[in-house]
């Protein structure tokens, strides 16, 4: 094992090469599992181990994050600000939520293997932190972070978002990947709509609300009134669920029983709908 950390890549040509596992913030981190948040004129002996300034003016701070693997350190990222302002909690958090996708990244082995090895990769990454200004806006950042995300890894949905300071609750700060799925839904949605229009011994029981579909089976040959139609749709839904091949549920409105059909699967096409109207015209 080795005694000290190596600059494998930064920004700047104001960090040393290297520096020792004994320094005293990696002896905290191994304590604390915590970041830290070096102030240049608080901890001199400290930033002359990280940084080659040869006259710093005592306003510098550095936010130095911990990357575990395993609950073991295997590296440190070092964000510095020449001037301790910019280190708000909003930039500290943005740091940790960088950190926490390197740490989850790295525990794929196999993905490590074939993404760090390559140089395009590792270029990709470097470009990216490079470009990370602590004076720029939350949303500036977090698409950076978007970016390389989108880069490494194939989803559905992206989801960010922070924790509030009660440490039960969340605010979403962005979210991608869902405008590409949300026509196709609205336009299926609306196929459906369409197709039961058309028939005769169902009925829409209100207007499509975007991708959701609301209806009922009222036979054109049985005079019900709402009550029998409400219990004959709530044992058409339990027959239907009973096939094993879908699953409905239902609402109330304005006190009539209803079947209702959100159209959400990112890939539902025309087939599926097809299949799904079948069924339900069999049953």
């Amino acid at each position: 094992e080795s005694d000290t950390y190596e600059v494998k890549s930064s920004s700047s040509d104001i960090f040393t090469k290297s520096f020792s596992s004994s320094t005293s913030f990696v002896e905290y981190f191994t304590r604390k599992n915590k970041k830290i948040i070096l102030y240049q004129k608080d901890g001199q002996e400290s930033w002359a181990n990280i940084f080659k300034d040869k006259s710093p003016r005592g306003s510098e701070c550095a936010v130095i994050e911990p990357i575990f693997l395993n609950e073991m350190i295997t590296g440190v990222l070092i964000i510095r600000s020449e001037h301790f302002s910019n280190l708000n909690e909003q930039t500290q958090l943005l740091v940790k939520n960088l950190v926490d996708i390197i740490s989850i990244a790295i525990l794929d082995i196999e993905l490590l293997e074939k993404t760090i090895s390559r140089k395009n990769d590792q270029a990709q990454i470097f470009d990216l932190l490079t470009q990370i200004n602590l004076s720029q806006s939350e949303s500036e950042i977090l698409n950076k972070f978007r970016n390389i995300i989108h880069y490494y890894f194939k989803y559905d949905c992206l989801t960010i978002s922070t924790i509030n300071s009660d440490g039960k609750n969340a605010k979403i700060k962005l979210i991608d990947g869902i405008k590409k799925y949300i026509s196709n839904h609205i336009s299926l949605a609306k196929y459906l709509n369409d197709k039961i229009i058309k028939e005769d011994n169902f009925e829409i029981t209100t207007k499509q609300n975007i991708n959701m579909i609301n209806f009922r089976l009222n036979p054109i040959d049985k005079r019900m009134n709402k009550n029998e139609l409400n219990d004959l749709n709530k044992k058409f839904i339990k027959k239907l669920n009973e096939t094993g091949k879908i699953y409905i549920s239902h609402t109330m409105i304005r006190d009539v029983y209803s079947i209702r059909m959100p159209i959400g699967n990112s890939y539902i096409t025309k087939k599926n709908i097809n299949n799904s109207w079948r069924l339900i015209k069999m049953v």
